[in-house]
């Protein structure tokens, strides 16, 4: 439909070339269409690459990061929402179409819960979501394996694995398997629960694909302190509400948070309850639709802009007032 029809664009991930295989794959989307997108976006070397995907010499989430494919969906866009300061400046660079910065919206809980961790037990650590190889799941699971003798911890893994049979196999050679438990899908009350109960919730990205976390705002409504990698959204948030690490000391940050856990749990409850009031503030869905109104009012105006392209004058990227 976004190939046939003039529209806004809620761009909340800009790597969505695993969308489009997915697509032309179940034929709904029409392959020499899709070729011609990556063709104007990236010239012949964008479709030479794309064509090895099609060739089964490269998987489509390898392509991703060097051609995200943010670019197709803005064939016939009249405006583009988005909910990260990285994919708007990314619009921005390739297209003149108007675009908006949202704060990704999230209903909370209608009671708080207590932020207060025991210090009692083992260290009590959660990973979850849709996981792939740049969730750094198994660089957390090694980090935790070089802590083994010194920190009780148990790990809750829970949501689709990209590999579980591997990722069982690692966690056996590592020798932490008494410790680790693979869930799988779990539902929303049991995944709440063991956020409310954890001292950190893992919530890493690298590489960064230009997305606000959903799983974010869910670990903040639980009131848990989390840890992400200081790359693209994640690097805007205000350091009070997250522990936040180098991607290029990964190893020697996580086990320094995690050891300054283990000795002080209550240290993760300041940034829980700050993650907690963020979300209230800033992610309240009724500020979202009223911001998305704004959008939509805009519509003729930005159709305009749109079709002027770059003589027009009109600024491009817009910060609505979501208050």
């Amino acid at each position: 439909m976004i190939q046939r029809l003039p529209t806004i664009v809620v761009l909340h991930d800009m790597a969505i070339q695993e969308l489009c295989f997915d697509a032309m794959e179940r034929s709904l989307l029409d392959q020499d269409v899709y070729l011609e997108n990556m063709r104007r976006s990236h010239g012949q070397a964008g479709v030479e690459a794309a064509e090895l995907v099609l060739g089964n010499e490269m998987e489509a989430g390898a392509l991703a990061r060097t051609y995200p494919g943010f670019e197709l969906a803005l064939t016939h866009a009249v405006s583009v929402v988005t909910h990260s300061r990285v994919a708007q400046q990314s619009v921005d660079t390739v297209s003149n179409v108007p675009t908006y910065l949202l704060d990704l919206p999230f209903r909370p809980s209608l009671r708080r819960p207590e932020v207060y961790r025991s210090g009692l037990g083992p260290l009590r650590l959660v990973q979850f979501g849709y996981t792939g190889p740049n969730r750094r799941l198994e660089s957390v699971l090694r980090t935790l394996a070089s802590l083994k003798h010194e920190v009780d911890f148990r790990f809750d893994v829970m949501g689709k694995l990209w590999d579980t049979g591997y990722l069982r196999n690692l966690v056996n050679q590592l020798g932490i398997e008494a410790r680790v438990t693979f869930h799988g899908f779990v539902d929303e009350s049991f995944l709440d629960q063991k956020l409310q109960q954890a001292h950190l919730v893992f919530n890493l990205r690298s590489p960064t694909m230009g997305e606000a976390s959903g799983s974010q705002l869910r670990i903040w409504n639980a009131c848990a302190a989390s840890v992400v990698t200081n790359l693209g959204w994640y690097a805007d948030l205000p350091d009070e509400t997250v522990f936040k690490i180098n991607p290029d000391r990964e190893a020697e940050e996580l086990q320094s948070i995690v050891r300054s856990l283990y000795a002080d749990p209550s240290r993760g409850n300041r940034k829980a309850l700050a993650g907690r009031e963020r979300l209230e503030q800033i992610h309240n869905p009724a500020r979202y639709a009223a911001a998305i109104k704004k959008v939509a009012q805009n519509f003729s105006q930005d159709a305009g802009q749109s079709l002027l392209g770059s003589r027009c004058s009109f600024p491009r990227s817009r910060k609505l007032d979501q208050r």
